[in-house]
């Protein structure tokens, strides 16, 4: 019970860091500033590196991580122009799948390290689908305000968005490559360190 309890807390603790690096990252770009810019997904990738995989091959999925985010980017608003259409007057389609793109390529990235990734980007990848969520009011607002003045809450709604992605799909890596570490070492029944 004692090491449940531990990987909760240690997983909760690294959502929320994963979750101030997602907020901190959109805090970098001023009101209106074009998030294609691949250097907003480098905090992601170094943290993901510092928490998941640590090493040259990790480095370089930190690097990569920024081509993910960018395909994950143009993805959703290619869909957002191509296929605008809201379900009850919610726009979420297309983020749902720049998210799921970019949980299936995070996950294939740094599985370059971590083979377990691999064999889970599905699941990755539809995590951070549902992670995404909260993008859609972002774009739904700004597809209602796009003649007329901005919306003053869209910069926290974008804020919170990037926050709960990052915290939910990092927190997932995370736990996924903490696993696969725990299980690796032997354990005090078979007679090894614990």
């Amino acid at each position: 019970m004692n090491s449940i309890w531990a990987a909760g807390t240690k997983n909760a603790g690294v959502g929320v860091l994963f979750g101030l690096c997602g907020a901190w990252s959109q805090n970098q770009f001023p009101q209106g500033a074009d998030h294609m810019s691949p250097y907003f997904a480098l905090p992601f990738g170094v943290l993901c590196w510092l928490l998941c995989s640590r090493g040259l091959l990790g480095i370089l999925s930190a690097v990569a991580s920024m081509v993910v985010y960018s395909v994950a980017w143009w993805s959703a608003g290619a869909l957002g122009f191509g296929l605008n259409i809201p379900i009850g007057g919610f726009y979420f389609l297309p983020t749902c799948v720049g998210g799921l793109v970019g949980g299936a390529g995070l996950a294939l990235m740094f599985g370059i390290v971590r083979p377990r990734l691999l064999s889970r980007w599905l699941r990755v990848a539809a995590v951070g689908a549902v992670a995404a969520l909260p993008f859609g009011s972002w774009l739904t607002m700004h597809v209602r305000c796009l003649n007329g003045v901005e919306e003053p809450q869209q910069p926290i709604r974008l804020l919170w968005s990037f926050a709960i992605w990052q915290a939910a799909v990092g927190t997932y890596l995370y736990a996924i490559c903490a696993w696969d570490a725990e299980r690796a070492q032997p354990s005090a029944r078979e007679g090894g360190p614990v």
